[in-house]
């Protein structure tokens, strides 16, 4: 089986007024060959079999029409125009990840043909896995909803220079950096596994929800080295992390049901979307649901 391919981030920064809170290129790693083969290879006009919860239906429909919002990322000035600094910096982030997403595609690949335990995975592939992964987290419409409020009832009566929007988007800009802890840091300094599958019929799905988490024995705060964090990174290869370490390991995983358990967790933890690379794994999800 061909080793996992991950195209760069075809990211429109042309001050587009739809905005993607799930990046265009990490869903293009959970779409199939034939839709990749049909698109041309260009990951936002590549169509993803996903499941629209609040529409009920599952459909397939080309990436750069899904999860998006107007303007998200971006505030109005006085003048009119728009500051799109965040969208921007969004932009960077991606294209940092996209590269990341790439490199450990080929370290798996290698891996795979040699069979052998010796894999080195540098700091720098997964410093910019877990930024992105972090930003996922900041990006969602019900966090930016949620500061936005706050912000418009914070600014209330006050004659503020600052508008509500670009309060809001400052504030998530900094989500998860509160000066005690750090998103970025707690992750980094966590035991990592890469999780890989060879089966094509029972891989990994992902939602808008960027990860699931989870604690047995306490409560699943990303701090807590007994909560276990994981992150489907596309349809075969998942980041699993777990523990205050330096541990990477790579893991092969085709159990059915680890597979089954995994994905019903991610879908149910999802809020809008359901994404999968055909229609039946997508609706068999859906029917167990």
């Amino acid at each position: 089986m061909a080793g996992v391919i991950f195209w760069g981030a075809e990211r429109a920064m042309s001050k587009n007024k739809d905005q993607h809170y799930v990046s265009a290129f990490y869903l293009y790693n959970f779409t199939n060959e034939d839709q990749k083969k049909k698109s041309g290879w260009k990951t936002r006009k590549t169509s993803i079999w996903h499941f629209d919860k609040n529409k009920g239906v599952v459909k397939e429909r080309s990436i750069h029409r899904l999860a998006t919002e107007s303007y998200l990322f971006s505030y109005q000035k006085d003048d009119g125009t728009y500051d799109h600094s965040l969208d921007e910096e969004l932009g960077r982030v991606e294209s940092l990840a996209a590269n990341a997403f790439r490199e450990l595609s080929e370290i798996i690949t290698s891996f795979r043909k040699k069979s052998t335990r010796a894999v080195n995975v540098s700091d720098d592939i997964l410093a910019r896995i877990i930024e992105f992964m972090v930003w996922q987290v900041r990006r969602h419409p019900s966090l930016m909803d949620e500061v936005h409020e706050k912000c418009k009832r914070m600014s209330e009566g006050n004659d503020w220079e600052m508008t509500s929007k670009q309060m809001a988007l400052d504030v998530i800009s900094g989500y998860g950096r509160d000066g005690y802890s750090d998103f970025t840091e707690i992750l980094a300094n966590k035991n990592k596994t890469i999780i890989f599958t060879t089966n094509d019929r029972t891989g990994f799905i992902a939602t808008d929800e960027p990860f699931v988490r989870f604690n047995k024995v306490a409560p699943d705060g990303i701090g807590h080295d007994s909560t276990e964090i994981y992150f489907p990174l596309a349809s075969n290869m998942l980041l699993y992390l777990k523990g205050a370490g330096n541990k990477r390991e790579f893991r092969l995983e085709n159990n059915r049901e680890f597979l089954r358990s995994f994905n019903m967790y991610m879908a149910k933890s999802s809020k809008n979307y359901i994404f999968g690379n055909t229609k039946e794994h997508v609706e068999s999800i859906v029917k167990r649901m």
